[in-house]
């Protein structure tokens, strides 16, 4: 019996000796404080010089030999080298920091592929997402302001239109992730309606782009190009803004990144109650607005590094156009504006081959804009539906649906002076005019209305005389 005791108290400390034996180090990314996996390491032990490779596991893990100190040098892609010499223990933590170096910035408009902008055929300019931060811009039109050849003005009713090189707002082309923006009133976007919330850069080509992107890309193309990644697996922040004028905006994302998917939502709401230098007309020079958005953008690449993004967008905007009463008659006038854009789009790109890429926008777009005059009693603050919608400056709607397609197939190689791109482009886009809807009537009456609308014209056609 007592030989057996002491062969199981030798066995008991040769395990004890063997777990003590066992030393691990954790890797880590400086910044993110997120695990390094399969990272290579060269271990070199200080008191016998032997060598030992290996690499971290999937959770930046791995085992250290010696008992002693050993010299680490570990490696990863993107990273600096950590080299140092440290001490065994049960368990060492190390941070590698990223390195700091200067990527060559890449555009997407007006060329076959993906090109850095010295490579371009065309002359891009690019407003990165720290330049849009800079000049906190809330909507298009802010982050365009300062831009050389670029000329913003600003309308109470019709909001922000541009101007480039000259040239009116018809004739420059708005788009987001290459999907053209509709819903042009007297041939102009809205630049105000279009927020910068979820926008990772803007790209901005002048001179006409009409044959790859239409007749109404005379002057240029600004494109908006959304968020497509990013570096931690849970990103969000929340943005508040104010000011005394009577301006209040709150807008949030929040994104999730999980192996080749990355999912982000955001939505915000933005108020302004109107400015007007004397302080007590109702008819002010710069109308009250609320506006109120959300988007849900859905990426996913593939193991041969084919992107796949679905993205819908939800927008309202409300415009109050206040008139001074008539007279000594306490009676006074109010427009309503109301605006609504639903926008859906799938794009896929990838490399088929060495040579020839793929690459395919598809959407989906409905804008919507009602007008209603109301009566409204000074006396007893009640405002009454103007009924009468024989006069165009009473009651007006405009509606406009747009289906396209952009496909394209490009052969680029790099041995050879020239690149070919071939495709379709099928845009298929129409519009409604000169029908009274209301927000006041019941949901019945609304759809009848809008499915005996008769009038439909061309949005390339509609004019303000045609409403």
């Amino acid at each position: 019996m007592k030989v057996s005791l002491q062969m199981l108290f030798i066995m008991i400390l040769g395990l004890a000796v063997k777990v003590e034996a066992q030393n691990y180090v954790k890797i880590f990314d400086a910044i993110s404080l997120e695990p390094l996996p399969y990272a290579h390491v060269v271990l070199t032990d200080i008191e016998s010089q032997k060598v030992n490779k290996t690499t971290s596991n999937e959770f930046g893990v791995f085992e250290l030999p010696y008992n002693g100190e050993a010299q680490v040098e570990i490696s990863y892609i993107g990273y600096e080298t950590y080299n140092k010499t440290i001490q065994a223990s049960r368990t060492a933590i190390i941070y590698i920091f990223p390195l700091d170096v200067e990527v060559n910035e890449v555009v997407v408009t007006g060329n076959t592929i993906e090109t850095s902008t010295k490579e371009s055929m065309y002359e891009v300019r690019v407003l990165d997402k720290e330049e849009l931060d800079k000049r906190v811009a809330i909507n298009l039109s802010d982050a365009l302001m300062n831009e050389l050849n670029v000329q913003i003005s600003r309308d109470g009713v019709l909001g922000s239109q541009v101007n480039l090189q000259g040239l009116g707002g018809n004739n420059v082309k708005i788009m987001i992730d290459g999907v053209p923006v509709i819903g042009r009133l007297d041939g102009n976007l809205d630049l105000s309606q279009i927020n910068m919330n979820n926008i990772e850069r803007i790209e901005i080509v002048e001179g006409p782009l009409s044959a790859v992107y239409g007749s109404n890309a005379i002057a240029g193309v600004v494109n908006l190009i959304t968020k497509q990644n990013q570096g931690n697996k849970v990103e969000a922040f929340v943005n508040g803004y104010y000011e005394s004028i009577g301006t209040y905006n709150v807008d949030a994302l929040v994104g999730f990144k999980k192996n080749k998917h990355f999912v982000q939502l955001s939505g915000g709401r933005y108020f302004f109650d109107g400015w007007n230098p004397v302080e007590f007309d109702r008819d002010v020079q710069w109308n009250p607005k609320e506006q109120y958005f959300g988007a849900v953008n859905y990426v996913y690449r593939t193991e041969k590094d084919w992107f796949h993004k679905w993205k819908a967008n939800y927008f309202q905007d409300r415009i109050l156009n206040r008139y001074d009463p008539a007279g000594n008659i306490p009676v006074a006038f109010d427009d309503w504006y109301y605006t609504k854009r639903i926008d859906a789009n799938y794009i896929i790109t990838g490399s088929i081959n060495e040579h020839w890429t793929l690459n395919s926008t598809n959407s989906y777009n409905h804008y919507a804009r009602i007008k209603n005059k109301y009566q409204k009693d000074l006396s007893t603050l009640e405002s009454t539906l103007i009924l009468d919608n024989d006069t165009e400056d009473n009651q007006d709607t405009t509606l406009a649906n747009q289906w396209m397609t952009r496909t394209f197939i490009s052969y680029t190689n790099p041995n050879k002076f020239y690149s070919v791109q071939t495709g379709i482009d099928l845009n298929v886009e129409n519009g409604k005019g000169v029908i009274f809807f209301s927000l006041e009537m019941p949901a019945e009456q609304l759809m009848l209305r809008m499915l005996s609308a008769k009038t439909s014209i061309p949005l390339q056609n509609l004019r303000k005389g045609d409403m």
